[in-house]
């Protein structure tokens, strides 16, 4: 019996381990290629919103997404996700290119991340 419990505790900390895995895996804040595909995924629905407007009669120019720097992520207090400073490298329609800072909110789905209102 005791014996029995002694092998059942060394497999305890190998039955734990994958578990404290998922969960350091799911409480770390996006990098920076994780920010970057979230905004592209933002810029296309973008796009895409802006073309159905017209009804796909017209071509109308396109946002481009040049590129992305992260400053600085939190976890947000009173939503899901992390809130982050960004730099953000984008050619607007009629605008053309600038460069920005924006705080953004992002949240972990099945999908990956995406980009929410802060």
């Amino acid at each position: 019996m005791i014996t029995e419990w002694v092998s059942h505790m060394k497999l305890l900390p190998f039955s734990i381990l994958p578990a404290l895995l998922l969960l350091a895996a799911c409480s770390s804040e996006p990098s920076q290629a994780d920010l970057q595909a979230a905004v592209q995924k933002a810029v296309d629905r973008q796009n895409e919103s802006m073309q159905s407007m017209v009804g796909g009669v017209l071509d109308m120019p396109k946002f481009a997404l040049n590129g992305v720097e992260k400053l600085s992520c939190t976890s947000s207090r009173d939503k899901p996700g992390y809130v982050c400073d960004i730099r953000l490298d984008i050619t607007r329609p009629l605008v053309g290119r600038t460069v920005d800072q924006a705080t953004a909110r992002f949240i972990k789905t099945d999908q990956g991340w995406e980009q929410m209102e802060p």
